[in-house]
């Protein structure tokens, strides 16, 4: 970041904090990218995008929020209550996505949205793990297919 210990500890008041803030920041922005067009056009598709761009960074870095619950959160409660916040905030965004699109009939009304958009996070979160690992798209995308399948 090109700051200096004194300019760093004015504006956090120690890397705990900043690792929070981090978290928050990495947190409205990754939800907001994923979910900036999820009132446009169908709900499923909408969904269905935020797994296909997991796909798409296959081999990269992982999810730093993912990163956090599984280096931090198991032993700082802390931590777990910053990771639990952005998980939340995806939640949100799959519940939103849902009820929308049960109100078109798009996915089934007796359907519990609170749920599904939990299983939803869970599900985007083991297909990133394994797309660290797994280079084929084609296995990654049935993956997707078999988790989005609960929407119908």
């Amino acid at each position: 970041m090109r700051i200096g210990k004194s300019s760093f500890y004015a504006v956090f008041r120690n890397k705990r904090d900043f690792l929070f803030k981090a978290i928050d920041h990495y947190s409205d922005q990754v939800v907001d990218a994923l979910f900036c067009d999820a009132t446009e056009g169908s709900a499923c598709s909408a969904i269905a995008r935020t797994f296909e761009s997991a796909i798409d960074r296959a081999g990269m870095e992982g999810c730093f929020l993912q990163n956090c619950a599984i280096e931090l959160a198991h032993r700082d409660a802390e931590a777990r209550v910053a990771v639990r916040r952005g998980l939340r905030r995806l939640e949100k965004a799959y519940y939103k996505a849902i009820v929308r699109g049960q109100k078109t009939g798009e996915i089934q009304k007796s359907a519990d949205a609170l749920m599904l958009s939990r299983y939803l996070t869970a599900s985007l979160n083991g297909l990133q793990t394994l797309a660290r690992v797994e280079r084929d798209r084609n296995a990654l995308r049935q993956v997707a297919q078999i988790s989005l399948s609960v929407l119908k």
